[in-house]
């Protein structure tokens, strides 16, 4: 496998001492050779890891494309060491969901799970470890995360829910602040749309119209089922407003990228 280690590409590269806990990290996604919310990734990183010098990640991601394929769609990792700024990006496998998806949405579980200093991007391989045998075992595409009978985020995303014309998700001091989760506020504000940020009792769940997830490579993605609760948000017209704006969002950004 080829990767750009402080920014030199290399060949044969160990990917796995990059992904140890306490690792900062990145992932995002490339379509036709740009990076989508390159500048909002990179600031993420930034504002744990103050010295992390971006433009020269940017080069590094450069350097990468143009040595795999100047056109390729697939998501890359970026892995920083916040002791001595050494950092690595690859291509890393993808997985996007198909469009019809996108209308009947997907089901989901519900973890009772704490995850340690949410608002941070850090690799916790343990963390990973029991999220992905649940996933496997009961045949999750995705789980939300609880605490304490509190719905926070899902392992690998963020989670709105829907009540009527009012969109519901948890406070940002309680999750990781996801991109996709920022340019779906910025969506509903352009769109006028109600936000209420509060805990999520899992008592409530039952109660709400629709929920959906996002992240990097699901983008805006309505939920067909949350354990035994099913919701029609594919056909819910709030949630179809908030996917056809965020297309537009995602376009803008790609035709932006230089």
């Amino acid at each position: 496998m080829i990767g750009v280690i402080n920014n030199k590409l290399t060949e044969n590269i160990e990917i796995e001492k990059w992904k140890t806990k306490g690792m900062l990290y990145e992932v995002f996604r490339v379509i036709e050779g740009k990076p989508l919310f390159l500048n909002e990734h990179l600031n993420r990183l930034k504002n744990i890891a103050i010295d992390a010098n971006t433009e020269v990640l940017k080069e590094s991601i450069k350097i990468l494309i143009k040595s795999i394929d100047i056109n390729i769609s697939q998501n890359i990792f970026l892995s920083y060491d916040p002791v001595n700024g050494a950092n690595i990006v690859f291509f890393t496998k993808s997985f996007y969901p198909p469009e019809k998806w996108f209308d009947v949405g997907v089901d989901i579980g519900l973890l009772e799970i704490k995850r340690d200093n949410p608002n941070l991007k850090i690799y916790n391989d343990e963390y990973k470890s029991k999220v992905d045998s649940y996933l496997k075992d009961n045949n999750y595409f995705e789980t939300l995360i609880a605490h304490d009978n509190i719905v926070t985020e899902g392992s690998r995303s963020n989670v709105f829910f829907i009540k009527e014309n009012t969109i519901i998700t948890t406070p940002i001091v309680d999750v990781l602040p996801g991109i996709t989760r920022d340019k779906v506020i910025y969506v509903l504000n352009k769109l006028g749309m109600e936000i209420l940020e509060k805990e999520i009792l899992i008592s409530e769940l039952q109660s709400y119209d629709g929920c959906f997830i996002t992240g990097t490579s699901i983008d805006v993605l309505p939920v067909r089922k949350l354990q035994e609760i099913s919701y029609e948000t594919g056909r819910n017209e709030v949630y179809k407003k908030v996917y056809k704006e965020f297309e537009k969002v995602k376009e803008a950004d790609l035709n932006d990228y230089a």
